[in-house]
């Protein structure tokens, strides 16, 4: 004979760890979008910060390759892969191809709030 008690705390149990699990993967889910999101955002600024040096008076080709490939340089050498020249002038480019939309900063206030978003907006 099977003890009530244990049947229902089984059934408990399993609710508990199909919650945690659910959060675990949601919160996951939230840390992916909010990394392109703030990733997107980084690379349109330094896209932007290349175009308004180079409207400052020294727009012309040496330069801005110049300054492309000394940028290049060190963000390669103090974050590693992803800034090489070519990323660099993408990054332009698309500061260029969007630089008269509204760009949101994808930087929540807080995690929390953020996660209640996404859950509310259906995004899970």
């Amino acid at each position: 004979m099977k003890n009530q008690n244990s049947t229902v705390e089984i059934t408990n149990t399993n609710q508990l760890l199909n919650q945690a699990i659910q959060l675990v993967r949601d919160a996951r889910q939230f840390v992916v979008r909010q990394t392109n999101s703030v990733m997107v955002f980084t690379y349109y600024h330094i896209g932007k910060l290349i175009v308004e040096d180079e409207q400052a008076g020294k727009q012309n080709a040496e330069y801005g390759k110049a300054t492309i490939s000394t940028l290049s340089k060190k963000l390669t050498k103090e974050f590693g892969k992803g800034f090489s020249a070519t990323n660099i002038e993408q990054m332009r480019s698309f500061y260029n191809a969007f630089a008269d939309k509204q760009v949101p900063n994808p930087i929540p206030q807080t995690v929390s709030e953020e996660l209640d978003k996404s859950r509310n907006s259906g995004w899970n």
